[in-house]
């Protein structure tokens, strides 16, 4: 559901439940303050027809003149439907604002509610002058009289609402315009089209989702920056392998030398071989990416992974006369995921025996050093000069042993899977003083 939806239900929800709840309280209130009112008018009433001259008349012209003289001190009684009178002391009726109703005079005295003829009425009763004033008032009259007022008093709510929901729909609209504004400025952009959005006349809840979008533009250019870069550099470095296997094919199919044909077909192998590196590593780093984002972590023990590359590796060292061996001081585990971890220290070892010269020694170590598991690949080699160290983990770098068949991907990769488990490397000689070390630092987990 949109914003504009949620907030239209909502609000008008709450308009609607609050202009029923305010309805219904001002509804109750006016009819509770209305009633209350009317006992005042019958009690008001009663106590102004004491001081009535009517009362010192005698009672056939007190009749007669009911609907006269006895309104001067009830001027209020057409507007609540009262009926009052006077009763002598030997109960007959003395006078009456409404001969034709019939009432009778009521027992008790003061405030009451009593039925007559299947109608409830409320009275006020009153001694004067050794008289009984009673002042009547019919329920029907009095709820038609209240429900009026109450009415009256709680229309102004029910037009207040709408007034209030059109209000709202025209600040949501005018509020929302900013988030529009911004959606159409991101639907007309090119596809390629990374600039920042722009921050003025935003409203402040609005301004740090801005800022997020921004970061993230950002962001994205730099990657697709990179992957351009990446994509430019892999173009190049297939580009070269792939030459030279056309032209020792070429050779091949040319030369009638016997040894021009097998040199060729030395060349072919290694350019083969070359090539296939080259894009086992692109594969490989492409698939590190992909896990980096959705990685499933597991306890991993360093020394169980050590030999398991080792034994893989062994060949491989085993054709340059390479000593390669570990050493553990115990269990050291750590948290991560294994086939990436499998990879880094595949691709660690695996450039030392491209790079070192035959016969050199490689040694793996493994150990723990207080809350961290330390991982070391070292070898006897010629090492790395201090000038290329900053720039061995760049893509496709490859400084010494250029004529080795690498494909310069090696240590970006591992750098990768150091980055994604939150890792440490270090580059540095080796203990024989011209080899190089790489000590990597993972948190233990114990």
């Amino acid at each position: 559901m949109s914003i504009y939806k949620r907030l239209m239900i909502l609000l008008f929800s709450a308009l609607v439940l609050t202009g029923a709840i305010t309805g219904m309280t001002i509804y109750t209130k006016t009819l509770s303050e209305v009633n209350e009112m009317q006992d005042y008018m019958l009690r008001q009433t009663a106590y102004s027809m004491q001081y009535s001259n009517n009362l010192i008349l005698p009672p056939s012209e007190k009749i007669n003149d009911a609907g006269h003289d006895a309104n001067e001190g009830v001027s209020d009684n057409d507007d609540f439907e009262f009926v009052a009178q006077i009763w002598g002391k030997n109960g007959k009726l003395l006078l009456s604002t409404d001969p034709e109703k019939n009432i009778p005079l009521i027992h008790g005295s003061g405030m009451a509610t009593f039925v007559w003829e299947k109608q409830k009425w409320r009275i006020f009763k009153l001694l004067s002058k050794g008289n009984i004033i009673q002042v009547v008032q019919s329920f029907d009259a009095r709820e038609e009289t209240a429900a009026d007022i109450a009415e009256r008093a709680v229309l102004p709510v029910i037009l207040l609402i709408p007034a209030l929901g059109f209000l709202i729909w025209v600040g949501i609209i005018f509020g929302l315009r900013p988030i529009k504004r911004i959606a159409r400025e991101l639907e007309e952009r090119h596809v390629d089209s990374m600039d920042p959005l722009a921050l003025e006349n935003l409203p402040v809840e609005i301004k740090p989702m801005v800022l997020a979008l921004n970061a993230l533009l950002h962001r994205l250019a730099n990657l697709f920056e990179l992957q351009k870069q990446f994509i430019a550099d892999a173009a190049h470095e297939l580009r070269t392998p792939l030459t030279v296997l056309s032209l020792q094919a070429e050779i091949i199919s040319r030369s009638a030398d016997p040894d021009e044909i097998s040199e060729a077909l030395l060349n072919l192998k290694s350019g083969i071989a070359r090539a296939t590196h080259l894009v086992e590593q692109l594969l490989t780093l492409a698939r590190q990416q992909h896990v980096s984002k959705h990685m499933a972590l597991e306890k991993v023990e360093l020394e169980d992974l050590a030999e398991n590359v080792i034994g893989e590796l062994t060949q491989f060292a085993a054709a340059k006369n390479i000593d390669l061996g570990l050493v553990s001081t115990g269990k050291a585990y750590v948290t991560g995921n294994r086939e990436s971890l499998r990879t880094m220290l595949v691709n660690l070892v695996d450039n030392s025996i491209r790079y070192i010269p035959e016969g050199e020694t490689i040694d793996i170590f493994v150990c723990i050093e207080g809350e961290k598991c330390i991982l070391e690949v070292s070898d006897s080699g010629m090492g790395i000069p201090l000038a290329d160290l900053d720039q061995v983990f760049n893509r496709f770098y490859r400084g010494l042993g250029q004529s080795a068949i690498g494909s310069g991907l090696g240590l970006a990769i591992v750098k990768s899977i150091i980055e994604m488990h939150g890792a440490s490397i270090l580059l540095d000689k080796a203990e024989n003083g011209t080899g190089l070390k790489v000590r990597i630092e993972f948190m233990a987990f114990y």
